[in-house]
């Protein structure tokens, strides 16, 4: 079963054999509470200014030994130094969410944390988390400033020096013993169950539990 609030996905998703539902959870949950063994919110939580609602209803929605699975960007990685970053602000991005968030979250709703995992750098992101780490070592020398617009001459400066990839490279670098979260990738994903709830995993060697932690 799929919820979703855009309407012109609905009619292709359905038009394509899926199950979606034009209709946020928050509503969807009082005809079918406790009844999914698996509730996903991918990239999604980042979006909602107010988000109790939206989660207490995703744990409504669960069985009594169902799994909650969340992913969003990584507070704890190089998004949360990266500067300009217009997609991870207001108003695409209303909220941003740490390990410790996350865990929060989970103990607040009763339920055990079986992972918070973080993805591994995306070769797509190498050129953005390059110069991300290089501003950032120039930002502890003290010669950059993280500031919402770069519009002093010394801003263009550096922008230019860092297209020099060799350099960049060597300033991203040594940045990486100061970021203790240099080469964790953009997305981190809470895998949470219900308090008593058992997770099995298939693998070809056969069947194995995953206890919370």
């Amino acid at each position: 079963t799929g919820l979703e609030i855009n309407q012109e996905a609905v009619r292709e998703g359905v038009a394509s054999g899926l199950r979606l539902i034009n209709q946020p959870i928050e509503e969807f949950v009082a005809s079918s509470p406790h009844h999914y063994d698996v509730v996903c919110a991918f990239q999604v939580l980042e979006h909602i200014p107010n988000p109790k609602p939206f989660i207490d209803a995703c744990v409504q929605a669960l069985s009594p030994e169902g799994i909650l699975i969340l992913s969003m960007p990584a507070e704890d990685s190089f998004v949360s130094i990266t500067a300009n970053f217009h997609l991870n602000m207001p108003p695409h991005h209303a909220l941003r969410w740490s390990d410790l968030a996350l865990r929060n979250l989970a103990d607040r709703e009763r339920l055990s944390v079986v992972d918070v995992w973080h993805e591994p750098l995306a070769p797509y992101h190498g050129e953005l988390h390059a110069n991300v780490l290089a501003r950032y070592y120039l930002q502890l020398l003290g010669l950059k400033k993280v500031t919402p617009i770069e519009y002093r001459f010394r801003d263009r400066m550096v922008s230019r020096l860092l297209r020099f990839k060799p350099l960049r490279n060597v300033f991203a670098a040594r940045a990486k013993p100061y970021f203790q979260r240099a080469n964790v990738g953009h997305t981190v994903v809470l895998v949470a169950m219900r308090n008593g709830a058992r997770l099995l995993v298939k693998n070809p060697g056969g069947d194995q539990e995953i206890s919370p932690r």
